[in-house]
């Protein structure tokens, strides 16, 4: 078995795939099927290992999956038989914490969540661009940005997650929050989206606070940071897109899907491209198009500079 350096010398090579190159060169077998009450566990026989997953988990939490029992046989702990995907990412466990830190770092090395999260406070968007980056679940973006805070300019950082409104478990590097600021949170997220929601505290440090809503589970992942004021106050990115669109395409879903696909069509022409040079580069080829929209607006121009921004 190879160290857990070295395996995450391979994870910064293979990105985003990882856990499926080391178990093809370790020789682990990986078998698939129906489970009820385990989402996947490992064995280890002799020189042989084989790791177990739940065939009815989504795509996302499979490889989370994968991950987190190569964590166990990378490291050496034994594996637990009988664990589902959230007993998994919440264990408080110090060696399932080791585990999962190592899983998260396969998935997302340190220098894709640095490079990809550019733009402080991070919110539920640049949570969800993370995780489709790296092709993992929302909530495994929000713990390892989590377990990341103090590198990437946060003060701390928490994940809590909701299960019909209720607090089922929360994950940080630090202290545990009391349910009830929880509980304040996840609703001042809701009422500020698509903002997230600051408090300024008297320290003059600022709470971030922003939700992703998880309809087809019944649960949420709210995300909490403590960040300095210069960082905690400013709008991010992701933000002042979001409100861009409700005031551009609010009621216009056709110029929405025009737009986007102009966009998806732009994205590839702009390698190399200085931010200024592509963005009259866009407007050359599509302001005909464009005309007599709100795109030619103050807005509709700065929209499509945010949103240049976002391929360099």
């Amino acid at each position: 078995m190879i160290s857990p350096e070295e395996a995450q010398e391979i994870a910064i090579e293979y990105f985003p795939n990882a856990p499926e190159q080391l178990v093809n060169r370790l020789g682990i077998k990986v078998r698939e099927s129906p489970m009820k009450g385990c989402d996947g566990y490992c064995l280890s026989i002799g020189e042989r290992s084989i790791i177990r997953i739940n065939s009815l988990l989504s795509g996302s939490r499979k490889r989370f999956t994968l991950a987190h029992e190569l964590g166990h046989l990378i490291l050496g702990i034994p594996g637990v038989i009988g664990e589902t995907f959230e007993e998994m990412l919440s264990s408080n466990l110090k060696e399932e914490r080791r585990v999962n830190n190592l899983a998260s770092a396969l998935l997302l090395p340190e220098y894709i969540v640095k490079d990809t999260l550019k733009d402080l406070p991070i919110v539920a968007g640049a949570l969800q661009k993370l995780a489709k980056k790296a092709n993992v679940s929302d909530l495994s973006a929000a713990i390892r940005v989590c377990n990341l805070a103090s590198t990437i300019g946060l003060i701390r950082a928490y994940v809590v997650f909701f299960d019909n409104e209720h607090v089922k478990w929360q994950w940080s590097q630090t202290s545990q929050m009391p349910e009830s600021l929880a509980n304040y949170l996840l609703a001042a997220a809701r009422s500020e989206s698509p903002r997230a929601f600051r408090h300024k505290k008297e320290d003059g440090n600022v709470i971030v606070a922003s939700i992703i809503e998880n309809p087809y589970f019944g649960s949420s992942t709210l995300f909490v940071q403590l960040l300095p004021e210069e960082h905690g106050l400013s709008l991010s990115l992701h933000e002042k897109r979001k409100l861009l669109e409700q005031e551009i395409f609010s009621n216009n879903d056709k110029l929405r899907n025009q737009v986007s696909g102009l966009m998806g069509a732009h994205k590839p022409r702009v390698a190399g491209m200085t931010l200024n040079e592509a963005i009259i580069n866009f407007w050359d080829r599509n302001e005909a198009k464009l005309a007599e929209t709100e795109m030619l607006s103050q807005s509709g121009r700065e929209y499509v500079e945010l949103r240049i921004k976002e391929f360099l």
